[in-house]
């Protein structure tokens, strides 16, 4: 397994070349082991992403900032490798000290991002706060379970991928068999019941689903 977070020294991250973000801290777990890398391979690897990143920059229909694609490589990597590794966002993180200490009666946080809630934890952690100051708002349980446990959390939500897949399929399937999309008009969604097209035909599928200690560490492996 792999942890990956931003070496904080005094409250603020180190720089670093890589993205000006601070430095990236990885912990390999299991015996250490010799392994003979493959330059070549590597050099070529990174290459190949280089060569996506500039027709990213040049050809995507909306400017993406570079920092952000850096940011969202990192963690699609660690999240690849397993369930629990994941990229700590150092500017959430810097964001939730500075309030802390702008506003010391501040009780508590609403994180509309799965990184901003996740980073805002941490430093809820870290500062000693826990009982204090709480955070809620938007995160993924196998992200979240730590701070959850540790009372930095009590609940945070999430749309629940399994459900609004399953809905999106059966409002597709009506889409597909030609049933009214206008505003005002119904469309099934299987067990989860019906859904109104609103404006601009988007449609609400339900209530985000909320997580606590009840039940966050059973949704972890999941998700």
């Amino acid at each position: 397994m792999v942890s990956a977070q931003q070496s904080i020294t005094n409250g603020f991250a180190s720089a670093n070349s890589l993205v000006g973000a601070g430095t990236l801290t990885l912990s390999l777990g299991g015996s250490a082991v010799s392994k003979v890398t493959d330059n070549a391979a590597t050099y070529e690897q990174l290459r190949l992403f280089t060569e996506v990143l500039s027709i990213v920059q040049n050809q995507y229909v909306d400017e993406v900032p570079p920092k952000d694609l850096i940011y969202n490589a990192i963690k699609g990597t660690l999240r690849g490798l397993d369930p629990h590794s994941s990229f700590l966002d150092p500017e959430s993180y810097r964001e939730m000290q500075g309030l802390v200490k702008a506003h010391p009666n501040l009780k508590g946080v609403i994180s509309p991002t799965t990184i901003g809630i996740r980073a805002g934890a941490k430093a809820i952690v870290d500062g000693g706060l826990v009982g204090k100051v709480f955070i809620t708002g938007l995160g993924l349980p196998s992200e979240m379970k730590d701070y959850v446990l540790k009372g930095a959390c009590d609940t945070f939500a999430i749309w629940n991928p399994v459900d609004y897949g399953y809905s999106s399929t059966y409002i597709m399937n009506d889409i597909l068999a030609g049933k009214p999309t206008t505003e005002g008009s119904k469309l099934s969604m299987g067990k989860k019941g019906e859904t109104t097209v609103g404006k601009d035909g988007e449609c609400i599928m339900g209530e985000p689903f909320v997580f606590d200690k009840s039940n966050v560490e059973e949704y972890a492996k999941i998700f």
